[in-house]
């Protein structure tokens, strides 16, 4: 049983290890297929909080992305938890009341999950280690939980009832709790031909 103290001694080389019922999971990074859905989702929230707050300056009206962020709470069966987003999204009421000790501890894992976790769902991530993360993330307090699955263009989508639905090309997912006019198009997200798009000097007939 490793305590946090021992998870935080611990040499972590790809920023992605969890502490989960005193157990330090490592987690391999992903592929570009990953990397590249993080960067879509990014482009759609600038999109969206542009919109909605008109100027940068005001982007916390809309609420904060923050990627790579590691989240440490505690479950009745597991007092101190460590689990690390791809992404999460607090909104305004959320990132109010955490500002606080976001101003006070910078360096340290957030208190609570956000509103909307995303999260990536690697090859080698197992059905029962991703469902586990999923619980454990609802029942810590998050609304809505995103897992991308980039290789195969799929998107499931949690609830905080533990519902969940599966959508595929063609479809939109509609605006998660806290954050109304957020819709995403699961196409947006694993659209790759735009990396070859956004490449620097590249002629649309290359």
């Amino acid at each position: 049983m490793a305590t946090y103290e021992e998870y935080m001694a611990t040499p972590d080389p790809w920023k992605k290890a969890e502490l989960v019922r005193g157990e330090i999971l490592m987690r391999r990074p992903g592929g570009a297929a990953h990397g590249m859905a993080i960067s879509a989702l990014l482009r759609l929230w600038i999109d969206f909080s542009g919109e909605r707050s008109g100027v940068v300056a005001t982007r916390h009206a809309v609420g904060e992305f923050l990627p790579n962020l590691g989240v440490r709470y505690a479950l009745p069966d597991d007092p101190d938890q460590v689990r690390v987003l791809s992404v999460a999204v607090y909104p305004p009421e959320q990132l109010a009341r955490l500002a606080p000790f976001f101003t006070k501890h910078p360096d340290a894992f957030a208190p609570e999950p956000p509103a909307l976790a995303v999260d990536n769902v690697f090859p080698y991530d197992t059905a029962i280690y991703t469902q586990q993360k999923v619980l454990d993330l609802i029942s810590a307090g998050a609304r809505t939980i995103w897992l991308l699955y980039p290789l195969i263009s799929r998107i499931v989508i949690w609830s905080e009832d533990r519902l969940s639905r599966t959508l595929a090309s063609g479809d939109t997912i509609s605006a998660p709790p806290g954050f109304e006019g957020l819709s995403v198009a699961v196409d947006d997200l694993f659209d790759r031909r735009s990396l070859a798009n956004a490449h620097p000097g590249r002629s649309s007939n290359s």
